[in-house]
C-alpha cells in the first residue's frame, strides 16, 4: 500500500466535512445507557480532568485523552469534533485516527470509519507494538493492546459490519501479528473464525477450523474472557447455556457480547429460526454501544441466514444425493421448487424430479468451487463448479430463500459448460439431433 502524501493527507482531513457532507449512516439517536450516580460522577471527574489538561496544552496526547473520555460517556458526536479538531492540528496522528474511527463505528458511520482506519494504517509504523494506556483499568492495571492492534482490529470490524469479510479477514490476519498476549490472540482469532465463516467457502471454512486448534481452556485471559468462550463455543467445549450464563455486573453488556456469539453458531447449524430470535435478543438488551450489538443490527439489516449457511444447505445436498438418501435431499428443496437437468427437456417440478431421483442409486458431484452472493433480503443466488466421475466439469446454479422457517432451495439448474472453442462443434450436433424425425 502507497503512503498517503502528508499535506494530501492534511487537505483531506481539512476538507472531510465539506468532501464528504452527513454520512449516509449516520447513527439514530438511542437512549442514554443506565449508570449508577458513583459510576456517572467518576467518568464526570475523569473528564474534567481530561478538559482542564486539554485547555492548558493541546497537545495531541490531550487531545486524544478529551475525545477518549468523552466517548466513555457515550457523548459519541463530540468525542468525533474534538478528535476532528485535534487532526486539523495534528494531521500525520495515526493515532487520533484510530480514535475518530473508533467511534465513527460506535456512530455506525462505517464508510468514514474505513477511511480512518486506512490513513491511521498508512501513517503507523509496521512492526512494532506502541503500548496503548487504558481509559478504563483491568484488574491487573495493565494494559494489553497496542496502537498497532487497535488499527487493525478495528478496521477488520468496520469491514465485517459492512459485510466484507474477504477484507474483514485480511485486516484480522495481519492482526494477529499484534496480538502478542492470549487477551488480544483471542479477540483477533474470533473474529478472524467469524469472517472466514462469513466467506463460506471450503478455503475459508478449513482456515477457519485450523485456528480453532491454537485455543485451550488454559489460556491466559485477564479481559477478553467473552471471546475466549464464544472460540470455546465453536470448539465444542462449551454449550449455548454455558456461554449464556453469567453473573457479570453489566448483564445486558454479557448478552449482548455472548448472545452475538451464540447467533452466530445456530447460523452455521442450520438453526437460523433460533439465529433470528436470539439477535432480536441482543437487540432487545438496548446495550447499543457493544460490538455484539452493532454487528447484530448489521446481521438484521442485511438478512438472516448469510452465505455461510446457504453453503451449509448446499453441501448437504450434495451429501444426500450422493448417498441416495432422497428423504434428505428434497428436504432442501422448497415446495415449489424447480430442478433444471442438462437436457432441455428436464424442467421438472419436485415430485416429478423425486420419481425420477428415486428409480436412481444417487449421484456424486464433488465441489471445486463457489460463490454465492444476496440480492435482496432473504435471497441468495449461486453458482458452483463441480466434478463428476462421468462428466467431468459441471456447473450448478440457482437460488435459495428463506421460507418456514429455514433456508430452501428454490431452483437447481445443472448444466456441462461448453469451452467456447468447442461451441461451434456442439451446437452443430445438437441441431442435428434436435431435427432428428424421432430424437431418442
Amino acid at each position: 500500500m502507497r503512503p498517503i502524501p502528508l499535506l494530501a493527507l492534511a487537505c483531506l482531513l481539512l476538507l472531510a466535512p465539506i468532501l464528504f457532507g452527513p454520512s449516509a449512516e449516520a447513527s439514530t439517536a438511542y437512549p442514554p445507557l443506565p449508570r449508577s450516580l458513583d459510576q456517572e460522577q467518576r467518568l464526570q471527574d475523569n473528564l474534567d480532568a481530561a478538559r482542564s489538561a486539554y485547555e492548558g496544552d493541546p497537545s495531541e496526547i490531550n487531545t486524544i485523552w478529551l475525545g477518549r473520555r468523552l466517548a466513555y460517556l457515550n457523548r459519541y458526536a463530540e468525542a468525533i469534533d474534538v478528535f476532528t479538531q485535534g487532526l486539523a492540528q495534528y494531521p500525520e496522528s495515526y493515532r487520533l485516527l484510530r480514535h475518530r474511527g473508533h467511534r465513527y463505528i460506535s456512530t455506525r458511520q462505517f464508510d468514514l470509519a474505513l477511511a480512518d482506519f486506512e490513513a491511521a494504517y498508512a501513517l503507523s509504523p509496521k512492526g512494532v507494538t506502541e503500548i496503548e494506556p487504558d481509559g478504563i483499568p483491568n484488574r491487573l492495571n495493565k494494559p494489553l493492546s497496542n496502537t498497532q492492534f487497535n488499527i487493525l482490529y478495528h478496521w477488520g470490524l468496520a469491514h465485517y459490519l459492512r459485510g466484507d469479510f474477504e477484507r474483514a479477514a485480511e485486516r484480522y490476519r495481519e492482526c494477529l501479528d499484534y496480538s502478542p498476549n492470549d487477551d488480544l490472540q483471542v479477540a483477533t482469532l474470533d473474529w478472524l473464525w467469524m469472517s472466514l465463516q462469513r466467506l463460506g467457502t471450503e478455503g475459508a471454512r478449513t482456515e477457519a477450523t485450523g485456528l480453532l486448534m491454537l485455543i485451550n481452556a488454559d489460556m491466559q485471559i485477564i479481559e477478553n474472557d467473552a471471546y475466549l468462550k464464544r472460540l470455546l463455543l465453536y470448539k465444542g467445549q462449551l454449550t449455548e447455556d454455558e456461554l449464556l450464563r453469567t453473573d457479570a455486573a453489566d448483564a445486558s453488556l454479557a448478552l449482548a457480547t455472548q448472545g452475538y456469539g451464540v447467533a452466530n453458531w445456530y447460523f452455521l447449524n442450520g438453526r437460523w429460526g433460533e439465529a433470528r430470535a436470539m439477535l432480536a435478543r441482543v437487540v432487545a438488551t438496548g446495550n447499543w454501544p457493544a460490538f455484539g450489538y452493532i454487528a447484530a443490527e448489521a446481521d438484521r439489516a442485511r438478512g438472516v441466514p448469510d452465505l455461510a449457511a446457504a453453503s451449509a444447505v448446499l453441501d448437504a445436498l450434495h451429501t444426500a444425493a450422493s448417498e441416495a438418501d432422497w428423504d434428505r435431499y428434497f428436504s432442501l428443496y422448497h415446495p415449489a421448487a424447480r430442478f433444471l437437468g442438462t437436457d432441455a427437456t428436464e424442467d421438472w417440478d419436485i415430485p416429478t424430479f423425486r420419481a425420477y431421483a428415486s428409480a436412481t442409486d444417487g449421484w456424486t458431484y464433488t465441489l471445486r468451487d463457489r460463490a454465492l452472493y444476496r440480492p435482496v433480503e432473504d435471497v441468495v443466488m449461486f453458482h458452483e463448479l463441480l466434478d463428476n466421475a462421468k462428466y467431468g466439469t459441471s456447473r450448478g446454479s440457482g437460488a435459495l430463500v428463506w421460507a418456514e422457517g429455514r433456508l430452501l432451495i428454490t431452483q437447481y439448474h445443472l448444466t456441462f459448460p461448453i469451452p467456447n472453442d468447442l461451441a461451434d462443434a456442439f451446437t452443430e450436433e445438437i441441431r442435428a439431433y434436435e431435427a432428428a424425425p424421432s430424437p431418442r
